[in-house]
């Protein structure tokens, strides 16, 4: 029978991330390991994380996407195996979301949303979103799309907001797309982050509001736009948003 240590190293990839699994989990339930046992697990993970970004540069689209896919399942055993940061990953996302083949970017993007997810992670996802931030501007809709899609994700967490808000000019302008399902999402950005504001909410976010107004027009946008709006009211300092209503 083989022991875990020999399906780490077998020559099937999904055999191996499968053995990642379960030894990060066994390590849990028995945490006391040897030493020589722990140093080899460690260098195997680690081995197997520098093979799959690497194939991030494969020219075959299914190896590429491949993995992708795999990329966070991974990280998250990385992350609770070591309970430290994996380097070198940075450069393959920043080359990935400037790629001209629209699949890359889209799947560097779906990716980094779900890395936000890892606590371990979270310091590379920082450094990359004025990337992400780079990509709502894109001539591509599915681009834009998407990168406000991630970035929606990642103000689920609050130590975000600040470098999200450092491209809200970005967002406001995404809201004037002419896709409806860019600028209904630009809407729920803003929303989120008009909602993490403690107290006065951003001048700049306010001065949404006129804009607001014609986007209750449209099917698309008019339920984010109402939600928008009644955020904005509810602010302490909503005698600005007043005015803008009744002018």
């Amino acid at each position: 029978m083989p022991t875990m240590l020999n399906l780490l190293q077998d020559p099937e990839e999904d055999v191996r991330i499968a053995a990642i699994h379960a030894a990060v989990a066994l390590r849990a339930l028995r945490p006391v390991l040897i030493l020589e046992e722990l140093l080899k697990f460690d260098k195997l993970i680690h081995i197997e994380w520098r093979n799959l970004v690497a194939k991030l540069q494969d020219l075959d689209w299914q190896t590429h996407r491949s993995a992708w896919d795999k990329i966070p399942q991974l990280a998250r055993s990385i992350s609770l195996a070591t309970n430290r940061q994996v380097p070198d990953f940075e450069t393959p996302i920043m080359a990935a979301l400037q790629d001209p083949s629209p699949d890359v970017p889209l799947c560097a993007l779906t990716t980094l949303a779900k890395l936000a997810e890892i606590a371990g992670f979270r310091a590379v996802v920082l450094h990359l979103i004025p990337c992400v931030i780079a990509c709502f501007s894109d001539n591509r809709n599915e681009i834009r799309l998407q990168s406000l899609r991630a970035a929606l994700c990642l103000a689920e967490y609050d130590d975000f907001h600040p470098r999200i808000y450092q491209g809200v000019q970005k967002i406001i302008s995404t809201s004037k797309d002419r896709d409806g399902k860019v600028r209904s999402t630009s809407l729920k950005l803003l929303l989120k982050l008009a909602e993490g504001f403690t107290g006065k909410i951003p001048e700049k976010i306010k001065q949404t509001a006129p804009h607001l107004l014609t986007l209750l027009q449209h099917q698309s946008t008019r339920r984010n736009a109402v939600a928008l709006l009644t955020c904005l009211a509810e602010d302490q300092e909503g005698s600005f948003l007043s005015s803008c209503l009744s002018g």
